[in-house]
């Protein structure tokens, strides 16, 4: 089973206007309303794949009841805790020339108790698990390291569990000291890490320092681009082919979904890749925070052109 933590959900309202006009009245012509936040989108892909998942996290008021039902309704498994404040909620606009607005709310701030009940039920997961995602932001009362912590406390329960990490800023740049499998950063993100606009070619070589420090696999996102992928293997360039993007919301989150599940089924590293990429692109298809399916997925799959970019001397 795949586990996803998603400390910071949110309902996501995926608007589509012909033009957003500032300061005016904007018409829109498509609502999508649905549950989000990263783990729990890497949860609806897994899904979506043919795997079991678990998704854990907090909720609170109306709009955590919508999650809660709407995962339900999706046969995920969760074990969501409770809080008094409502989970948040997220408005992305999307207009005819394919530009995306997002508006994202910060989340609700999170007790201490509430966080130390969450890191319990992550660990009683660890015996049921082959992998543990952690994705997302981290809420106010959070501090920076908690990813960093959690994936310590994972690996001195079971050194053997796979843990992927989706996240951005501090919280990337700690929980790295931590050796999670997999971090899935894109171009920009990894770029904050180091304090820097990157290149590519930067890009990978600290993805090469990462695996040799002992990540096992680092995929850096390059939005329309691709992808590239390091592991102890070598290095891999995934170019998609070029389709009509309909929504990029949670199109990481399915990359590392579709990752995560290729892994579990013991796919080779580039077909594992071409696996991601091929979820990514039956994922931008969909509108709102929809993800995949294994049969989407499948219709791309012979498009996702792989090139081996270099090798890894260790």
């Amino acid at each position: 089973m795949i586990t996803t933590l998603t400390i910071n959900p949110a309902v996501d309202y995926t608007v589509k206007a012909p033009e957003l006009k500032i300061g005016k009245v904007n018409r829109v012509e498509f609502v999508s309303k649905a549950a989000a936040g990263k783990g729990i989108n890497v949860s609806k892909g897994v899904k979506n794949l043919g795997e079991e998942t678990k998704a854990l996290g907090c909720i609170g008021g109306e709009s955590g009841q919508f999650i809660g039902g709407s995962l339900k309704e999706l046969g995920i498994t969760t074990d969501f805790t409770w809080i008094q404040d409502d989970t948040r909620i997220n408005i992305k606009v999307i207009d005819d020339l394919g530009h995306e607005t997002k508006i994202n709310q910060l989340g609700p701030k999170i007790p201490k108790e509430v966080l130390e009940v969450i890191e319990e039920k992550v660990i009683s997961t660890i015996d049921e698990s082959e992998f543990i995602v952690l994705a997302g932001s981290l809420p106010s009362g959070c501090s920076e390291d908690f990813y960093q912590k959690l994936i310590n406390k994972i690996k001195e329960e079971n050194n053997n569990i796979k843990v992927f990490l989706d996240t951005s800023q501090a919280p990337l740049k700690l929980a790295l000291e931590a050796k999670p499998n997999l971090v899935k950063p894109n171009l920009r993100e990894l770029g904050e890490v180091y304090g820097k606009e990157l290149s590519v070619e930067e890009a990978v070589e600290i993805s090469k320092n990462l695996v040799e420090d002992g990540i096992e696999m680092v995929l850096v996102s390059l939005g329309a681009e691709g992808a590239v992928l390091t592991t102890k293997e070598g290095t891999l360039k995934a170019t998609p082919p070029e389709v009509d993007v309909v929504s990029t919301v949670g199109a990481g989150d399915s990359v590392v979904a579709a990752m995560a599940v290729a892994y579990l089924n013991d796919y080779k590293i580039k077909d594992m890749f071409r696996f991601a990429i091929a979820m990514s692109i039956a994922t931008i298809l969909r509108p709102g925070a929809e993800m995949g399916t294994l049969e989407e997925v499948n219709q791309y799959l012979d498009e996702i052109k792989i090139d081996k970019l270099e090798l890894l001397e260790c």
